[in-house]
């Protein structure tokens, strides 16, 4: 049969299959829509769409026109819950974006190693999906478990008490004793009118003293903050960190908390065994990839290993914090880089700020660590915990040390540094980075730390002299502690520098603040050459 060929113009009148429309996204529910039709029953739906195209513009409208328009249109925008929710979502694209994004389904579900030190490159797939683990954690962080004195917390899996440490105090114990001994006190009102007093007063303070110290963890362990630091990690591959590890550690072994950093290296294995390795020891708040755009700084100034690490109970990391905890964690991942083969435990360097500035010291004094250690950068820190307490309560007067379960006596421990470090062992170079703007912690508290570094080196260098194994070229002068950036760029080497726009938080912002690091690092490591270089020629002699 011969085919019949039909003109694009004949089908013009015949009825095209209808196919389902797929629903899009609108700001208008379908229900505002319907309303919109039920109030016009007279136009079909030719009509209106006919009409709509006639409509007079806005501008020749009249005012009550205007209004009654505007009227309509805030009737239908939704607000119950069923028009709210009508819309389709894609879960499963959320959830492809949440983990592309952010790295915390591995850090959501893992078993703690059964060695004391342990590392594993966790697949970023494994485990709880993002939506029900993050769900969980938020469920957790609303209504912990509470046992009958202490606090539990949900690891996703089993069920696992947070670690309590000596000096760590909790909000039940004040409860109880407002609960009980207060009535008893009371009761005793009938019966000896002094003791009762006595034990009043008595309990008063100790429930200022239960305050005081709740307040104080608070203050300088903001783990919360910001809330979503506690289960959310972003991913470090959008920060242009192509290779990196999750690694766990287990300080107090596998009966103690478990710590979660991240360990940012080089591609280029040679690279990575040559380059500096920094161990980032960030503040009192936050997690650890919160500090990622620092660590995006240092690596496009200079090529080098990053490990950054949450304290516990910070992040992901199990237990609660505390300085004797932090202390431990800090060791513990110093440790870890040393023992990696694969990279350069000559050159591990120590960054600190604020909080982790006093952590850092604690590393640079301990004389089994500093010797792990090729220099130590601290920035923005303080004294210690007194101080700062005193300073941001703006008392004249410096509090008691007593008061306290968390001390950090940075200060004190530069001081003694000298008096009780043997003579074979050296003090790592130190570098103090201050922000004169910093209205947290003064610059003054520098300027103290700088002073006490400044007396050791000068007492290192008399020793030195003594046993003919110069340590420096020449003395430090003691009269210009502060450098500003561009001269310690061109001919510094360790001390303090002063950053005249730097703020508490923002200093690393500042110009040629990567400059300063790069040159402190590269005369820290020519430094520990030739040192080792002298060594080899008086033993050989």
């Amino acid at each position: 049969e011969p085919v019949v060929r039909k003109t694009a113009s004949a089908f013009a009148d015949e009825e095209q299959d209808e196919k389902p429309k797929k629903h899009g996204l609108s700001w208008l529910p379908p229900s505002a829509l319907k309303a919109n039709s039920i109030s016009n029953p007279s136009n079909g739906g030719d009509s209106n769409q006919n009409d709509s195209n006639n409509l007079p513009p806005v501008s020749a409208l009249s005012t009550e026109e205007k209004k009654a328009i505007i009227k309509r249109i805030i009737e239908g925008i939704p607000t119950h819950k069923r028009e709210l929710f009508a819309y389709p979502i894609d879960w499963d694209m959320v959830d492809a974006f949440l983990r592309s994004n952010f790295a915390c389904v591995s850090c959501l579900s893992f078993q703690t190693s059964g060695t004391p030190v342990s590392a594993s490159n966790s697949c970023l797939n494994e485990g709880l999906t993002m939506r029900r683990g993050l769900v969980g954690r938020l469920f957790l962080l609303l209504r912990p478990i509470r046992s009958q004195f202490s606090y539990w917390i949900i690891n996703p899996k089993p069920f696992c008490p947070l670690t309590n440490c000596n000096k760590s105090f909790r909000v039940p114990g004040l409860f109880i004793l407002i609960i009980f001994g207060i009535p008893i006190s009371l009761s005793l009102d009938y019966l000896i009118l002094p003791l009762s007093l006595l034990i009043s007063v008595l309990l008063l303070l100790l429930a200022l003293w239960f305050c005081f110290q709740y307040l104080e963890q608070t203050i300088v362990y903001a783990c919360d903050e910001p809330p979503s630091s506690k289960f959310l990690y972003m991913n470090p591959s959008c920060f242009g960190f192509s290779t990196w590890e999750l690694v766990k550690l287990c300080p107090n072994g596998n009966t103690g908390p478990t710590i979660i950093g991240f360990l940012l290296l080089q591609p280029d294995l040679c690279r990575r065994k040559s380059c500096p390795v920094v161990l980032l020891l960030h503040g009192n708040a936050g997690n650890s990839t919160t500090r990622l755009p620092m660590c995006q700084v240092l690596e496009n100034r200079f090529q080098c290993n990053i490990f950054i690490i949450d304290y516990r109970g910070y992040g992901q990391s199990t237990g609660k914090p505390s300085e004797e905890g932090l202390y431990a964690d800090c060791t513990c991942a110093l440790n870890y880089l040393y023992m990696r083969s694969d990279l350069n435990n000559e050159k591990i360097f120590v960054l600190g700020r604020s909080l982790g500035g006093a952590l850092g010291i604690y590393l640079a004094v301990d004389p089994i660590s500093s010797e792990k250690i090729c220099g130590v950068i601290i920035e923005n820190t303080f004294t210690s915990i007194t101080d700062a307490a005193s300073h941001i309560l703006n008392i004249p007067c410096k509090l008691p040390s007593w008061l306290f379960s968390n001390q950090y006596t940075s200060l004190a421990r530069l001081q003694s540094c000298s008096k009780s470090r043997k003579k074979s062992s050296a003090f790592p170079p130190l570098l103090l980075i201050s922000g004169e703007l910093d209205n947290i912690i003064p610059p003054k508290m520098m300027w103290k730390l700088a002073e006490a570094y400044e007396n050791i080196v000068t007492k290192q260098h008399i020793r030195n002299e003594c046993s003919s194994s110069v340590m420096y070229d020449d003395s430090p002068n003691p009269n210009s502690l502060s450098q500003n950036p561009v001269t310690f760029i061109n001919s510094g080497r360790d001390g303090l520098v002063s950053f005249p726009d730097g703020h508490h938080n923002d200093t690393w912002l500042c110009n040629k603040w990567s400059d300063v690091i790069l040159r402190f690092i590269e005369q820290s490591s020519v430094h520990i050459r030739s040192t080792v270089n002298e060594i080899d020629l008086n033993v050989s002699v």
